[in-house]
């Protein structure tokens, strides 16, 4: 028996044993499937061992004689070829491994943990990430509200894949925006069916396409709060939606069908039987050149469409970066009739530079029905909201800056002289609150903004990928004073400096 085969039925063997003795593999494979492993590995020793047999089969010789002359001639068989090297203890290693491989699932840590079986069709990862924030007005001129601390965002998220082309991802949040308690919320649960990446479907509870700063996740925000525009857009909503890629990410599209809510709301049900559209289309025209200076620009149109018909409105408001309520629609009122929204958008990053931008236009009826003294009282009317804003950043450390959380060249170690990464950001947003709403008696402008400017400086600090802190100081002007934090205002000043872990 030559020594190679000895290596091969040594690691035959081992391979066996490295598959009874895995309790990883034990806990993740079926009873069945280990069965089948050891039987297939069964097979492969038996042939081994019928090989070599075979080639150890002892060589066979003739003798051959006559009457008159005597002659023997020895016939030999075939010389053996020359065997193989023997398999070195690390070619055998190599193929334990590599078996064992085939049979056990993946765990570990790449952006949050996660287990993944051996063929990728099964993966469950948990990620989440925390936001703890300092809110502070530094004078009474612009004190909107009450400084405080608090846990602005803690989202646990488990997200999965089953069967290969199936994805899920369930979001509760825990957090919230500064008041004496919070109300836990589940804010994405969702199922993706992705087997074409062109028509991917999805059916859940989920952000509405439109808002290119409302898509951005909440841990990848430039600035501490979204700017008080993004007021006007539709938060997260039920429905279906049909989303893909073509062209090399090039074109991207969704296309979805939805409950409806009210401007910067959410909402896990519907109150009339109309449903709203939702579409949005982006584009990446230079994707695909190589070319860094022109690569990551973007650019795309949404809108929303439905009748909002006897479907409560009254929680349609607008909040300032303090988070202070500047705009609200009277208690009790109803929509009426259709309620559109448009918004183009844009983003362009290059290096450590990056832009963002869009405008919002929100077009609306209500009607508010008062009874008072038996005598009953209607008003309708239309309004349109509108605004948008500008951002642009610069990272001080040269990282490439992105829609995405920045990654630091060098993770936060003083020792060795690494400080992280360092981006300095400024936001210019506004909004335009039409009169329509006034007029009609559906807001009031002694406690609503009919606009505002809102001007927004930042500094941003990133630890290492997963840890960064944010300062913000936001001076936002009202067109008019309006009744607010006890007093009549005429501006906000707010400071907010938040603590992020997110993985």
């Amino acid at each position: 028996m030559s020594l190679r085969w000895k290596g091969r039925k040594w690691a035959a063997g081992l391979l066996m044993a490295s598959l009874l003795l895995q309790p990883v593999v034990a806990a993740a494979q079926s009873r069945d499937d280990l069965e089948k492993r050891i039987q297939e590995l069964e097979r492969k020793l038996e042939r081994l061992e019928k090989l070599e047999q075979q080639q150890g089969a002892p060589a066979k010789s003739k003798s051959k004689s006559t009457s008159s002359t005597v002659t023997t001639t020895t016939v030999s068989a075939p010389a053996e070829p020359a065997a193989p090297p023997p398999l070195e203890p690390h070619e055998i290693k190599a193929l334990v491994q590599d078996e064992i491989k085939k049979t056990k699932p993946t765990a570990g840590w790449k952006d949050g943990f996660f287990l993944e079986s051996a063929n990728g069709d099964f993966k469950l990862k948990l990620k989440g990430y925390v936001q703890v924030q300092g809110r502070w007005f530094p004078n009474e001129a612009g004190a909107t509200g009450t400084s405080s601390f608090f846990l602005r965002r803690v989202r646990p998220t488990i997200e999965g894949t089953v069967f290969k082309y199936f994805d899920y991802k369930i979001m509760p949040d825990f957090g919230g925006t500064g008041g004496t308690s919070n109300t836990v919320t589940i804010q994405d649960a969702y199922a993706d069916v992705k087997y074409f990446p062109y028509a991917r479907f999805r059916a859940g509870k989920f952000k509405e396409p439109f808002s290119l700063e409302r898509l951005q996740s909440g841990s990848d925000l430039l600035f501490v709060e979204r700017s008080i525009s993004n007021s006007l857009a539709p938060n997260r909503d039920v429905g279906f939606m049909l989303h893909g890629d073509l062209f090399d990410s090039i074109f991207q599209y969704q296309l979805g069908l939805f409950n409806g809510v009210v401007d910067g709301g959410s909402t896990d049900g519907d109150a009339n039987s109309d449903k709203d559209f939702a579409g949005r289309i982006w584009f990446q025209p230079f994707v695909t050149w190589g070319s860094p200076i022109l690569e990551n620009f973007g650019f795309g149109l949404a809108g929303t469409y439905g009748n909002d018909s006897n479907d409560p409105i009254d929680g349609t408001r607008v909040r300032s970066d303090g988070l202070s309520t500047v705009y609200k629609i009277a208690t009790d009122t109803l929509g009426f009739g259709n309620h559109s929204r448009i918004s183009p958008q844009l983003y362009y990053y290059w290096g450590p530079f990056g832009m963002m931008g869009e405008y919002i236009r929100s077009n609306q009826g209500g009607i508010l029905t008062k009874t008072s003294n038996d005598v009953t009282t209607t008003k309708t009317g239309r309004f349109t909201n509108q605004g948008g804003f500008l951002q642009a950043s610069y990272l001080l450390t040269g990282e490439n800056a992105t829609y995405k959380s920045v990654v630091p060249l060098d993770n936060f170690d003083p020792a060795n002289g690494r400080w992280g990464a360092f981006e300095l950001a400024a936001r210019y947003s506004w909004v335009g609150l039409g009169n329509g709403a006034f007029q009609n008696g559906l807001a009031s402008a002694s406690t609503s903004l009919t606009g505002a400017n809102a001007y927004t400086a930042g500094v941003n600090w990133y630890f290492n990928k997963y840890f960064k802190t944010q300062l913000n100081y936001t001076r936002t002007a009202f067109a008019d004073p309006i009744k607010i934090g006890g007093a009549v205002r005429s501006r906000e000043d707010v400071l907010l400096l938040q603590f992020q872990v997110a993985y």
